[in-house]
C-alpha cells in the first residue's frame, strides 16, 4: 500500500457513509459560505481612502464619480477599539433597483431583493479612484510609513457629495471631476467623516500631464486593481440569505438592534423559512442611517488587493502598458485648426500612451 492509496480523494473508494460526509461538508459550504461570498468583493475594491482625526491630504480624482444603489451589510466582527470590538460592514448593489440613466429616478429590474425586505431601502454611493497624498507620513501598525498611493473613495454623505459637484461646476474644474486636486482635512469633531469634512478645489491638472506622470505610473497596476462593478455586484438571493444570516449575527452582538430599518418578521419568512418576497412597485421604507458613521471607528475599510473582475466604463485615466522611458518635457504643440463643427459635450476620456516625465502634480 503507498501513500497515495492512503490519502486519495477519489470517492469511489470511500465507504457510503463516508461519501456522504463528503457530499455533506460540500453542500453545507455552498449552503453558508461564510466570509468566502465577500472576498472576491474585497479583493476588487482593496482598502478604501480615509484619514485619521485632525489629518489632511492632497487628493487628486484619476476617475469621474460613479453611483450605485447599494445595501450596507455587516460581515465580521473586529477586535478592538474602545468597546473590545466592532462590525466591519461593505456595500453590495440592490438587486431590485438601480439608478437610472440620468440619476433622477429607480428603476426596477424585476428580480427580488431580500436586502430590501429585511434591512430596507438602499441608498446611493458615489465612488471615485483617487491618487492621495498625505500632507505628513502616516505609520501604520506594520511595514513602512505611508506616504501617497491610490485608493477608492467611497462618498455617501450629501454634504460632501454637495461640494465635490459644486468645485466640478466651477470655472477651474470645467465640469469635471478628472484631474481636480483638492485639499483634504479631517476636523477633530466627534463623527468627523473618516473621509475629511473640508473638500477644497485648488487646482486643476490637465490629463496629459497626469498620464506621463512618473509619480502617477509607479501606481498603475495598484489602480487597475480596483473594479468598482465587481466589488458592488448584486447578490443572488442564496448569497442574500448567507449575508444576512451574518448581518444579523454582528448587528445582535453589537446591539444595535441590526439597524434601522430592520424587519425581524421578513427575516423568519426570507432567511429562516426561506420564503421568496414580492417585487415591490414602490421603493422600500426604512434604510441604513445617512446621519451615523458606523465605519468611523474601523481602522482600514475594505479587503485584499488581487486583481479580479471587470473595468468600470466611468471615464478615467489611462496610464498606458509602455515600459518607463523618462523624457524631456516639450513645449504642447498648437492643436490643428477644426475642420467639423465642435460641440459642447465633453467627450469621455480616451487612452493615452505616452512616456512619462518628471513634471510634479502636487506643485502649486
Amino acid at each position: 500500500m503507498t501513500l497515495s492509496d492512503l490519502t486519495g480523494d477519489d470517492n469511489t473508494n470511500l465507504s457510503p457513509a463516508l461519501r456522504r460526509a463528503r457530499a455533506a461538508m460540500t453542500e453545507s459550504s455552498r449552503q453558508s459560505p461564510g466570509m468566502k461570498i465577500w472576498i472576491e468583493r474585497s479583493k476588487a475594491l482593496g482598502f478604501e481612502f480615509y484619514l485619521d482625526s485632525g489629518s489632511s491630504s492632497a487628493v487628486i480624482f484619476t476617475s469621474e464619480l460613479e453611483s450605485f444603489l447599494v445595501h450596507r451589510v455587516k460581515t465580521r466582527w473586529v477586535k478592538g477599539g474602545p468597546n473590545g470590538g466592532f462590525p466591519e460592514h461593505q456595500y453590495v448593489s440592490c438587486s431590485q433597483f438601480t439608478i437610472s440613466e440620468d440619476g433622477s429616478q429607480w428603476d426596477s429590474t424585476k428580480t427580488p431583493c431580500l436586502y430590501c425586505a429585511v434591512i430596507g431601502k438602499p441608498k446611493a454611493i458615489n465612488v471615485a479612484k483617487i491618487y492621495f497624498r498625505y500632507d505628513k507620513p502616516i505609520q501604520r501598525k506594520s511595514g513602512d510609513p505611508i506616504v501617497d498611493g491610490v485608493k477608492p473613495l467611497i462618498v455617501w454623505q450629501p454634504e460632501i457629495v454637495n461640494t465635490l459637484l459644486d468645485s466640478a461646476a466651477s470655472s477651474v474644474a470645467g465640469g469635471s471631476l478628472l484631474g481636480c486636486r483638492f485639499k483634504v482635512t479631517r476636523s477633530t469633531k466627534d463623527k468627523s467623516p473618516r473621509i475629511g469634512d473640508s473638500w477644497v478645489l485648488n487646482k486643476k491638472i490637465d490629463e496629459q500631464t497626469l498620464v506621463t506622470s512618473k509619480e502617477l505610473a509607479k501606481y498603475k497596476a495598484e489602480a487597475d486593481r480596483i473594479k468598482f462593478s465587481t466589488a458592488f455586484a448584486p447578490m443572488s438571493i442564496e448569497e442574500q440569505r448567507a449575508a444576512l444570516t451574518m448581518h444579523k449575527a454582528w448587528s445582535d452582538r453589537s446591539g444595535d438592534d441590526n439597524g434601522l430599518g430592520y424587519d425581524g418578521e421578513a427575516f423568519e419568512r426570507f432567511v429562516t423559512r426561506r420564503e421568496t418576497p414580492a417585487l415591490s412597485s414602490e421603493t422600500p421604507a426604512g434604510g441604513w442611517a445617512a446621519d451615523t458613521s458606523l465605519m468611523d471607528e474601523v481602522p482600514e475599510a475594505g479587503g485584499l488587493t488581487e486583481d479580479i473582475g471587470a473595468s468600470s466604463e466611468v471615464p478615467a485615466l489611462d496610464l498606458g502598458d509602455e515600459a518607463l522611458v523618462e523624457t524631456p518635457k516639450q513645449p504642447a504643440k498648437p492643436a490643428p485648426a477644426a475642420s467639423k463643427p465642435t460641440t459642447t459635450e465633453k467627450p469621455k476620456s480616451a487612452p493615452v500612451t505616452a512616456a512619462t516625465t518628471d513634471a510634479d502634480i502636487w506643485e502649486n
